[in-house]
């Protein structure tokens, strides 16, 4: 099918339009993409995008940020990463804008992470909580100077809760 603004995931059987982000949203968004490539990308440990098609386990889901180690992005034979993803990311991250259901973001999640995603945060940018998820592992939710932390997944990447939603204050 084509793409669509804002993006369509196919779900259950259904193609279902995601909400449209808000400017909240797109500043977590955009942020968090920066913070981790800062860490990782010169280093060659992965690469963070945003907004990507990835296609697995009988889903086609769009991460608000998805995650890949190094070693698992798929490259042409001119070193060009190739375009269609179809294997689910390291990391997933989505953030809640005002009109997005949560119980359907943390099923997403949770179906992710029983198909190979290793860690996933849910970022409420309104109850000021980011819950993160692992495979096996019951969510935390944290918030304030909670640390979160993804560990050598994403090449020692950590912040605060404080320290992802201080990145808001652009001006």
């Amino acid at each position: 099918m084509p793409e669509t603004k804002p993006a369509s995931e196919f779900i259950g059987g259904r193609v279902i339009q995601k909400a449209s982000p808000k400017f909240r949203h797109c500043v977590l968004q955009f942020e968090t993409v920066t913070q981790i490539n800062r860490r990782t990308r010169r280093k060659r440990v992965g690469l963070a995008m945003s907004e990507l098609r990835c296609t697995f386990s009988g889903r086609s889901l769009v991460f608000d940020v998805s995650y890949f180690r190094w070693d698992r992005i798929q490259f042409d034979e001119r070193g060009e990463p190739i375009d269609d993803v179809f294997l689910p990311p390291d990391f997933a991250i989505e953030v809640l804008s005002p009109d997005q259901s949560e119980p359907k973001t943390v099923e997403k999640l949770r179906f992710s992470l029983a198909h190979c995603v290793k860690l996933g945060w849910l970022v409420n940018p309104y109850a000021r909580t980011v819950k993160v998820f692992r495979p096996g592992k019951p969510v935390r939710v944290c918030r304030g100077t909670d640390v979160l932390n993804a560990g050598r997944l994403v090449g020692g990447f950590r912040c605060t809760v404080d320290e992802l939603f201080g990145w808001l204050r652009i001006a």
